[in-house]
């Protein structure tokens, strides 16, 4: 019995040292995801929020001024999109996520904020120090939200 009482105290430990805290999924109200750099108008913010059966996204492709993003209607499935991108990728894993480079002077950090219709967030951040899968989940999410600009652009 010690030996399974010391065994567990170790797992959780390492569940405490980490810092993540795997949050269960459920459908998303409000979806934010960002990465900046260190030049003026490096990076990304993608935002999505429903309310009374519309969503609405602001998509700041990098690159793009803050002022220049783009403001749409677009239709509530998108969250679902998102949903399943986080459940493909266990994002529910990243909740909790903050670690930053000690030894990295420039580059590039994340945040992604995620509520939940069920009153759980997932709030995940980093300085060039990434969850597992973040790159593919990255790539995924900035498809998506390439595809609604695309069409709701006014100079697409």
């Amino acid at each position: 019995m010690t030996k399974f009482l010391s065994l567990a105290l170790c797992i959780s430990a390492l569940f405490l040292i980490s810092g993540c805290k795997n949050t269960e999924l459920a459908p998303f109200t409000s979806f934010s995801f960002s990465e900046t750099g260190s030049v003026m108008n490096s990076g990304f913010s993608y935002q999505a929020i429903t309310e009374a059966g519309v969503t609405t996204v602001t998509i700041q492709k990098d690159g793009m001024a803050e002022e220049d993003a783009l403001t749409a209607a677009t239709d509530t499935a998108l969250m679902e999109q998102l949903y399943a991108i986080a459940e493909k990728y266990e994002m529910g894993r990243w909740n909790g996520f903050d670690k930053a480079s000690k030894s990295a002077m420039d580059g590039r950090s994340f945040r992604l904020t995620i509520y939940m219709d069920n009153g759980s967030s997932i709030k995940a951040k980093g300085f060039m120090k990434w969850p597992e899968n973040y790159s593919e989940a990255a790539a995924e999410i900035t498809a998506l939200f390439d595809s609604i600009y695309d069409a709701a652009s006014p100079t697409a």
